[in-house]
């Protein structure tokens, strides 16, 4: 058994496989260590940003036990594998991030999942830790930066209030939040910014949002859903590249804005991993609420040494 019974608690076995010689550890979706149904078929049907945070606590799980580390997501398919756009690469990480060649004379060690589960920690100091220790590994390719830097054309000299609207399937994992109370908590700032930009995955709500704050709006083109199937499950295998750049672009663009309202959602979180220092509201049901005080709490009794997790 690769972990303790507890998170936080790594097992005497594992602790010392982590310590022996020669290592690299790899960071990748593996087997049925992050709930991921589809893997016995060859298959990984999780998100871009639940893949991209995992690779954010695998980066600082390795630096922290001194290890060197890679990142392959080249063992299975995922929707944004595109290996005949780039060349029988089948590593879609390195479609979108500068990776230093690994030493191929390091035994691989796999990670586990409670070493880099991507769990949430809606916490400033959280934040800012991570930031410190991660952001210099995400190293954009220059294409990435510059599809960036031209989508946020229109931030420039404006100030700007950042939404992040998750709808579609996000009601599986956690329960939404009504779109009542999610126009309320914008009605209440928009006045104080000259642009409101919209990050969305569902096509329906984008549409409510232009009609009631009209040429206020700014969005970025990109593939959209409609009712609950997820983005990244509806269209062909041919957008995969395309998908995970459009979910970076408007990650980044939501870490460029003056203050967010955010779901509670992967995206959302890494735009704060980004930049940490943002003024944020989350729009959330009740029951997200207290689930994020249940980790949150948990979290802070580990590290308070009262209780492990």
């Amino acid at each position: 058994m690769s972990v303790g019974s507890k998170r936080s608690v790594i097992s005497r076995e594992r602790l010392e496989e982590l310590s022996q010689p020669n290592i690299v550890y790899v960071i990748t979706c593996f087997q049925r260590d992050f709930f991921c149904d589809g893997h016995f078929d060859g298959n990984c049907w999780r998100g871009f940003f639940s893949l991209y945070l995992q690779v954010a606590y695998g980066i600082y799980f390795a630096k922290k036990n001194g290890l060197p580390h890679k990142v392959d997501f080249g063992n299975l398919d995922y929707f944004y594998s595109d290996e005949t756009k780039f060349e029988g690469n089948r590593n879609f990480w390195e479609y979108y991030f500068e990776i230093d060649p690994p030493n191929s004379s390091l035994r691989e060690v796999i990670n586990s999942k409670y070493e880099n589960y991507p769990l949430r920690i809606w916490d400033r100091k959280f934040f800012k830790k991570f930031h410190i220790a991660v952001s210099l590994d995400f190293r954009l390719r220059d294409e990435i930066s510059k599809a960036i830097q031209n989508a946020t054309i229109q931030f420039s000299g404006n100030t700007i209030l950042g939404i992040h609207v998750r709808r579609t399937d996000h009601y599986q994992e956690i329960a939404p939040v009504k779109l009542s109370s999610l126009y309320k908590l914008i009605n209440r700032r928009v006045n104080a910014f000259d642009k409101l930009f919209v990050a969305t995955d569902d096509e329906e709500v984008l549409k409510t949002l232009k009609k009631a704050y009209k040429e206020k709006v700014i969005y970025h083109s990109s593939l959209r859903s409609s009712g609950k199937a997820p983005i990244h499950g509806v269209q062909n295998k041919a957008n995969g590249y395309l998908l995970g750049k459009e979910a970076l672009i408007d990650c980044h663009s939501l870490a460029l804005c003056d203050e967010l309202i955010l779901s509670p959602s992967n995206l959302s979180y890494c735009a704060l991993i980004i930049n940490p220092n943002i003024p944020f509201r989350i729009a959330e049901s009740w029951e997200s609420k207290v689930d994020r005080w249940k980790t949150l709490a948990a979290y802070y009794l580990n590290e308070w040494g009262l209780r492990k997790w």
